[in-house]
């Protein structure tokens, strides 16, 4: 399959047609690592997890649970 460049912003643009970009589950703001062996262009999807509230405080110990921080004085309507 051949692509064509195009010009965007101030650079280029490789559009992935649609049957592409399924078969990489690639979606609108989803990220690739983009890479360069021997001159050639090497895209690797990054996949993003999503974790719920109860895997992140199953992450928590003692060790790596921290204190409050300062952050000054009350500037408005937090204080009440």
């Amino acid at each position: 399959m051949v692509l064509r460049f195009r010009r965007w912003e101030d650079g280029v643009a490789l559009c992935l047609p649609q049957e592409i970009a399924q078969k990489i589950h690639a979606t609108e703001g989803g990220q690739v690592d983009l890479t360069i062996q021997d001159g050639r262009l090497i895209l690797t999807p990054i996949e993003t997890r999503t974790y719920t509230l109860d895997e992140l405080l199953a992450g928590m110990s003692e060790e790596n649970m921290h204190g409050e921080i300062a952050t000054g004085r009350p500037v408005g309507n937090e204080a009440l």
